[in-house]
């Protein structure tokens, strides 16, 4: 959770991290468009009644049914990369809205979202369409 290391609140451990990074406005990227995906993942699995484990660094978090376990001092493979993590299993003998699990949540225009260029404006394409000319020959009789 090396992301949220240096944005408020400063969590002081690892565990904390992640407790922090699955609460909702709490994101550790400033750009536009990021925050809240782990929110999002977590409110979806609790709603569908899964399970959810988020390791990061030497601690880790399992999520089910509104309680927690946390692992501290887990070993890793590298200290320079100790990485993140992620692993979620969801009923599915159970339905699950969207719209039920994230408050507000409303479904991204798909058609206006691929009209978007890398830059984030929308564009319409045209084609260039060859018209070919038939020629079609009358017969009198």
């Amino acid at each position: 959770m090396q992301t949220l290391k240096n944005t408020p609140p400063k969590p002081r451990n690892d565990i904390n991290a992640i407790s922090l990074s699955v609460q909702q406005g709490v994101k550790g990227m400033r750009s536009k468009g990021q925050g809240n995906g782990m929110w999002g993942m977590y409110k979806i699995v609790q709603e569908n009644s899964g399970h959810l484990t988020i390791i990061s660094g030497r601690g880790g978090i399992y999520f089910k049914d509104n309680a927690t376990n946390n692992f501290k001092d887990i070993v890793f493979l590298s200290k320079k990369n100790k990485g993140t993590f992620i692993s979620f299993n969801l009923n599915l003998n159970k339905e699950t809205l969207l719209t039920n699990a994230i408050p507000g949540f409303t479904f991204p225009n798909l058609y206006i979202e691929n009209l978007e260029n890398e830059t984030g404006e929308s564009y319409i394409p045209f084609v260039n369409l060859k018209v070919e000319q038939v020629l079609v020959n009358r017969v009198s009789i």
